[in-house]
């Protein structure tokens, strides 16, 4: 039995990560605490970079993935099925943030580099083929 030092609970030792610096060979907070320091972390590090990236908080995102019901705006894959989630869709020329999609439908925007002739082209031919 071991006390964490965040929780402060007594947990058998299976309940913390083995460390080999560690007095007794385990990390000092139980795997449950660490789980929530990490997503933490995780949001915090993603708050950061959607900041300086598009200029919108991590809460302003998870309102647009909600308003979108955690879908891709275009294919509606749900975005549990994307390892990364969702990316910011945004105007290259002005910076307009527009919608989250998945990668796959990013990517197509992307690489037709939002010409709407390309992608007129790009139906056409699917049609004929």
């Amino acid at each position: 039995m071991k006390k964490c030092i965040r929780c402060k609970e007594k947990k058998d030792l299976s309940e913390y990560h083995k460390y080999t610096r560690g007095k007794d060979g385990h990390k000092s907070t139980c795997k449950s605490c660490r789980t929530e320091e990490n997503i933490r972390d995780r949001d915090i590090t993603k708050d950061r970079y959607l900041i300086k990236t598009y200029g919108i908080s991590l809460s302003e995102y998870k309102a647009m993935l909600k308003k979108q019901k955690n879908k891709c705006y275009i294919c509606g894959i749900d975005e549990k099925y994307e390892s990364r989630g969702l990316f910011v869709d945004h105007c290259h020329e002005s910076d307009d943030i527009r919608k989250l999609l998945c990668t796959n439908c990013n990517l197509g925007l992307g690489h037709f580099k939002d010409n709407k002739e390309f992608l007129a082209k790009a139906i056409q031919y699917l049609e004929e083929h």
